[in-house]
């Protein structure tokens, strides 16, 4: 599906057990996506082995704790952001009045 589509970005989420590095490494070659992987766990503690194997395909990976990201390119990953595990636009969500 991916082949057909030809995405210039590959969004992943964490906790992957099913996507190889070579699978992923095929992709990246033949179509030059880049690779994003969002996750929220630790990948010295808690990831998958396919995980931490993949962590050198990576050209970003989104996280919720800024060491988890250190962690990630400590493994090989490109870049990292921390981003807060509840994101608001305030000029978007505000308060509401509750209603009996």
């Amino acid at each position: 599906m991916v082949q057909v589509f030809q995405p210039t970005h590959l969004w992943l989420i964490g906790d992957n057990r099913v996507i190889h590095a070579d699978t992923l490494a095929t992709l990246k070659a033949e179509l030059g996506c880049h690779l994003l992987y969002s996750t929220g766990t630790s990948p010295i503690v808690f990831s998958h082995q396919i995980e931490r194997e993949a962590a050198p395909l990576l050209d970003l990976v989104m996280t919720n704790d800024f060491y988890h990201g250190i962690q990630w390119q400590e493994l090989g990953a490109k870049d990292m952001i921390c981003l807060p595990v509840v994101a608001i636009d305030p000029d978007f969500h505000h308060p509401r009045p509750i209603n009996p």
